[in-house]
């Protein structure tokens, strides 16, 4: 046997199609979108973090099916969250205008 012992078929950079290891998909955790979205709509925000964590774990696991479901829901949440918060804002901004004059 020699030293070191030989890399198996397949071990490196980049893989081979098909044969030995190969990336998992990149699913995307939109954790900055969903700390931003706890400013904008908060109920919707601390939900969007709670499916980031969803996300990490599943990855983790290796559940990339059940990661996808979770990133496309983070999504769908933070902007929902986005969208309520500019026209709460822009509500608020109209009410202070038309209190004020």
């Amino acid at each position: 046997m020699t030293y070191p012992p030989p890399r198996p078929p397949g071990y490196g950079y980049p893989a081979q199609p098909g044969y030995g290891y190969q990336r998992p998909p990149v699913i995307p955790a939109h954790k900055g979108w969903a700390v931003f979205t706890i400013f904008c709509g908060f109920i919707f925000g601390v939900v969007a973090l709670i499916k980031v964590n969803e996300i990490e774990m599943a990855l983790a696991r290796g559940d990339f099916p059940r990661a996808w479901r979770a990133s496309n829901t983070a999504k769908a949440l933070c902007f929902i969250g986005n969208i309520f918060g500019v026209l709460g804002y822009l509500g608020i901004a109209i009410w202070a205008v038309t209190i004020a004059s």
